[in-house]
């Protein structure tokens, strides 16, 4: 049933003009509220361009267009759908993960989700069937929309990724009537990260590939996708 009603949705999505509005270092916007801007698909069309996103994307929190700074709030409705080739989006102050916001994003197998992110829409992973962990790092669970972590196949990630959570926050996501339906919730001790340094668009930045992991490089330390340091 869910299956259906997705892609219903995404039938009309394709027929529906949401142009973004500016482009800034690769990463296209569209402008919501007052000063502010989710990041969205290039084009007029969900489907006008196939992997507008590749390897590692960093969404910075704000963005400046034309003398103008905008906090950068959401991720948009299917902003990085069926980019393929996409391996890691790295955020910071994102509030809102949309409908089918990395559906279809196949080369991702891994996503950090952080004390930032308010709420998960539906079918916002749909289709992520590489997507093996989870890391949220809020103690009060952020809402999440049924069907987040569906998949194309009729399974759900829930059942076979696994959530990664603050320690002194496992028990409140177990019990929780969403997060809960997890059957792998483990608990994650505080580590140094420097994530939101990691999502700062620096000059220094720089990434590859060792032993298929990814590793980003920043002032001469090493991290992973999640921004954990190594």
């Amino acid at each position: 049933m869910m299956k259906k009603i997705f892609t219903v949705v995404l039938a009309l999505c394709s027929l529906s003009a949401w142009a973004h509005d500016f482009v800034v270092d690769g990463i296209y916007y569209h402008k919501t509220e007052k000063g502010c801007v989710e990041v969205t698909f290039k084009g007029e069309f969900l489907n006008s361009v196939a992997n507008e996103y590749i390897d590692t994307v960093v969404i910075p929190a704000t963005v400046d267009y034309e003398g103008t700074v905008f906090r950068v709030v959401n991720l948009g409705q299917f902003a990085f759908a069926q980019c393929e080739l996409l391996e890691a989006v790295i955020f910071t102050d994102i509030e809102r993960i949309s409908w089918g916001a990395f559906w279809g994003c196949k080369g991702i197998k891994s996503i950090t989700i952080t004390e930032s992110v308010q709420t998960i829409e539906s079918f916002a992973f749909y289709d992520c069937e590489n997507l093996a962990t989870i890391y949220c790092k809020s103690s009060t669970p952020p809402e999440m929309i049924e069907g987040a972590f569906d998949a194309n196949n009729e399974t759900q990630l829930r059942l076979t990724s696994t959530l990664y959570v603050p320690c002194e926050a496992i028990d409140v996501y177990k019990a929780h009537d969403t997060w809960g339906t997890f059957q792998d919730i483990q608990c994650v001790p505080e580590v140094e990260t420097a994530l939101h340094d990691i999502q700062s668009p620096v000059s220094d930045l720089r990434k590859y590939v060792r032993d298929g992991q990814l590793v980003i490089v920043r002032d001469g330390a090493e991290y992973n996708a999640q921004g954990l340091k190594l």
